[in-house]
């Protein structure tokens, strides 16, 4: 007579074998998720805005390092100060359409307003800009993108472990022409 027994043993053991394996891959998605979404953590906020106000400042005192080659070459304008304001008054410096604050409609250009306010008075910015981080509240589970990486290159190189165990499982399976559809 055939035991059956061993047979169900072991079709149960293969299959709490798959079902565990499927559930790691799981719940490993979801750690992965966690870490790819965590917040930053505020001292990387904080060098990310004090980068993005020294680049708003490079970006103005080009512009006003450009603007002023017009003085230099129109020598009525460094010297007739009524027909530099005038001129002035009329349209601001050339090759500062960045830091013309005011548009042709009469609307404020915010991103021109910023790139003056960060060229004028960066430090001042960054000042204001880490106060005002600092008296925010933080999520919880700000990590580090160095500590992100680390994490993200560990926890790929699990689930590709996993998914090779999976694949085994299922080509084994598949050798004795077991169905594995079911199992979840």
């Amino acid at each position: 007579m055939f035991d059956f027994s061993s047979v169900k043993k072991a079709l149960t053991a293969y299959t709490g074998s798959l079902k565990k394996v499927r559930d790691d891959i799981e719940a490993l998605e979801r750690k992965i998720e966690d870490v790819m979404f965590a917040p930053v953590s505020k001292n990387e906020a904080r060098s990310a805005l004090h980068a993005f106000v020294d680049a708003q400042q490079t970006d103005f005192k080009s512009a006003l390092v450009a603007s002023f080659q017009e003085l230099q070459t129109n020598s009525q304008l460094s010297t007739d100060k009524a027909l530099l304001f005038e001129r002035m008054r009329r349209q601001p410096l050339p090759n500062l359409g960045s830091l013309s604050l005011i548009h042709q409609q009469g609307s404020i250009d915010a991103g021109s307003l910023q790139r003056s306010l960060c060229g004028l008075f960066g430090d001042a910015m960054k000042k204001a800009l880490s106060e005002a981080l600092d008296s925010c509240p933080w999520p919880p589970g700000a990590i580090l993108e160095t500590e992100r990486k680390q994490r993200l290159t560990e926890l790929q190189a699990e689930m590709d472990r996993l998914k090779n165990e999976e694949r085994e499982l299922v080509a084994a399976a598949e050798s004795l022409q077991i169905d594995v559809g079911a199992v979840q």
